[in-house]
């Protein structure tokens, strides 16, 4: 996982993910939004996220709490597998979610990543074909 934070001339500071958010990489992902959440909102883009596990969800919910404490908006700019995940955890109304649905990026079909950092994955289907959403200790 890489990061790289900008700050905008109206004070809102963008976060830019790239790679898996797992066990091994939520600790630093959550030490990134915490120490970002300032001014009156924060722009999370994750496009370029291929894997969000469970510890990446706790994460983002602890940065959610912080957030509201400072009065500030949390807004996500999630690849499929981040908006997803969020969806289908019912989590995706307590942040200003952009839908990449349109954008036609799906970095999750397939068969699902090896994962050897003891992380709970979500396999999520092919959009073009019919299946159940898979959720493993979730």
């Amino acid at each position: 996982m890489t990061t790289s934070v900008q700050v905008t001339a109206g004070n809102v500071h963008i976060c830019t993910v790239r790679g898996e958010i797992d066990l091994q990489t939520a600790p630093a992902f959550r030490k990134v939004l915490l120490d970002n959440i300032d001014g009156e909102s924060v722009v999370l883009d994750l496009r370029a996220v291929t894997f969000l596990g469970i510890s990446g969800v706790r994460a983002l919910l602890a940065a959610q709490r912080v957030a509201r404490r400072r009065h500030c908006k949390i807004v996500i700019d999630g690849s499929y597998c981040v908006t997803r995940v969020l969806d289908v955890l019912d989590l995706s109304g307590g942040f200003g979610l952009r839908s990449v649905r349109d954008r036609g990026a799906w970095p999750c079909s397939g068969s699902p990543p090896r994962h050897g950092h003891g992380e709970s994955a979500i396999t999520v289907p092919d959009p073009d074909k019919r299946g159940l959403l898979t959720t493993d200790h979730v």
